[in-house]
């Protein structure tokens, strides 16, 4: 990916509405686009929606840079995998996370029916465009 970027390193990822993929920023420099081709897991993660930021959208009507991802850097593939975690990523049980500032403040994602809201996760996967938690037994969702 990019040689400044090491396991453990701080990384914000949020998704980019020009270039239609996600942007990876580390130390407040955008470092990298993700492509669907392309996968991404940090651990230790957060989601962060700013309050001013959201207000402003609402006020606006117009979407910007407020909300995003924080997390751990795990480890970059330039291509899609078909195994992780030694299974064939269809086989293993990844819900995807959401978010809307027109419905919540808060990112979201539908567990067991219902949709739960996300703070904080051990681990998450950026894949094709998409974020991805994984829900295997025992995992501690820390929801609101």
């Amino acid at each position: 990916m990019n040689n400044e970027i090491k396991y453990g390193d701080k990384l914000e990822i949020y998704y980019n509405l020009h270039k239609k993929c996600f942007s990876v920023r580390h130390k407040g420099l955008v470092v990298k686009h993700l492509s669907d081709t392309e996968q991404l897991a940090l651990s230790n993660v957060k989601f962060v929606v700013q309050p001013a930021g959201r207000a402003k959208v609402l006020r606006e009507k117009k979407k910007n840079v407020h909300a995003f991802v924080r997390g751990e850097f795990e480890g970059f593939e330039s291509t899609l995998e078909e195994d992780i975690y030694f299974q064939p990523f269809h086989r293993l049980d990844y819900v995807t996370v959401n978010y809307n500032p027109y419905i919540s403040d808060k990112f979201q994602a539908t567990v067991d029916e219902k949709v739960r809201n996300i703070e904080w996760q051990p681990q998450v996967l950026f894949r094709q465009g998409k974020v991805w938690l994984f829900n295997r037994n025992g995992l501690s969702w820390k929801m609101s």
